[in-house]
């Protein structure tokens, strides 16, 4: 007697596709939410320039620390998901894996680059 197995998804197919895991969709989620805010910040100091309004947040640092811990925080949950989808559920989508690397990269370039320009 012959035993029927599922049919096997080919790993490139496995990665070409969209998240299969709950942590999967909450990373990308997260990221989404990172680049909104991200965008929303871009606008309002647009608008605040436009209309003659200060635009140093160095200069209001409870602006400063909302706005880094915000955007902190989701890109330390779009990497925590990521991580907890790709290592512990086998979640091997490029999108799920982008953002992991993504926020990363992004964090330690808002780090070293400053860091850099002031040597």
């Amino acid at each position: 007697m012959i035993a029927h197995h599922a049919p096997h998804t080919p790993l490139w197919r496995r990665i070409l596709s969209l998240p299969q895991t709950s942590f999967g969709w909450w990373s990308v989620e997260f990221v989404g939410a990172f680049v909104a805010v991200q965008v929303a910040l871009g606008i309002a100091l647009g608008v605040m320039r436009a209309t003659g309004l200060p635009t140093n947040l160095a200069a209001q640092p409870w602006l400063m620390a909302i706005v880094l811990s915000v955007l902190g925080g989701l890109a330390l949950a779009a990497v925590g998901t990521g991580l907890i989808a790709v290592v512990r559920r086998g979640e091997r989508s490029i999108i799920v894996i982008a953002t992991v690397v993504l926020p990363i990269i992004f964090v330690l370039g808002e780090v070293i680059v400053p860091w850099l320009l002031s040597l």
